[in-house]
């Protein structure tokens, strides 16, 4: 197996939820079509996570049995929660762990995408598919279809992919960080490892982005929302609707 899409999910009751519009926006891409690929969800064990998970057994039982459940009995923190996904996706055996935010809606044909690209920068540490920077923008208007990505500027890891032996370092660093109980994110705590471990490694970011971020209740939001970077338009026009209709 080539990739596995790992998903952190949190209930974000009484706010709004969108893990269904993410599986579906997936299934809708063709990745549950496709042979290399797993897709795992990992719940945080927040109030009713176990509910907030199973609730979309009904709505999504044409392809609910090709996804692999990871659940929580206790509430455990964001990064414990990216760790334990991030160490199971390793011990699967893929080549690369694609990780993705629960707040998401991906391009048409995602995974060809995702694939095209690696396969084209092999030489880079990470690729990311979610870049919430003007300058995507403007590499995508000229053609230029990567965005060589600073560590000190990466923020908000809402879709990335790793090779599977970094993806293990990564949830190391990711543990490390919940037992001394540091506050830090996980975006941060990445960008932090990476520049660390690998300073001569260049992050790739796609041009236009693959995945578009769509969760209100971030600072994403309001930058992805007024520079329009994403080429959400052009990718993606009225799909969006389709997928939460």
């Amino acid at each position: 197996m080539k990739y596995i899409i790992g998903i952190t999910t949190v209930n974000r009751y009484p706010k709004r939820n969108y893990l269904k519009t993410t599986l579906k926006s997936l299934y809708l891409s063709g990745v549950f079509d496709r042979s290399d690929v797993r897709v795992v969800v990992s719940d945080s064990g927040s109030q009713n996570g176990l509910l907030h998970v199973c609730d979309y057994t009904k709505e999504y039982y044409m392809f609910w049995d090709m996804l692999e459940i990871l659940y929580s009995k206790e509430k455990i923190s964001a990064n414990a929660n990216r760790a334990k996904l991030l160490k199971h996706c390793v011990h699967t055996g893929a080549e690369f762990v694609i990780y993705m935010q629960d707040d998401v809606v991906v391009r048409p044909d995602f995974l060809t995408h995702v694939n095209s690209f690696i396969t084209k920068y092999p030489e880079a540490i990470m690729w990311a598919f979610y870049a919430s920077y003007v300058e995507v923008l403007h590499c995508a208007e000229r053609g230029e279809d990567k965005w060589i990505y600073p560590h000190e500027k990466y923020y908000g890891s809402v879709c990335h992919a790793l090779r599977a032996q970094h993806a293990w370092g990564y949830a190391c660093e990711l543990k490390r960080a919940d037992r001394r109980e540091e506050s830090c994110g996980g975006d941060i705590l990445l960008a932090r490892w990476l520049k660390k471990c690998f300073p001569t490694r260049k992050i790739y970011a796609s041009c236009p982005c693959y995945v578009q971020h769509i969760g209100e209740d971030s600072i994403l939001s309001e930058s992805h929302g007024f520079r329009k970077n994403q080429s959400f338009d052009k990718y993606f026009g009225e799909s969006l609707k389709i997928i939460e209709n």
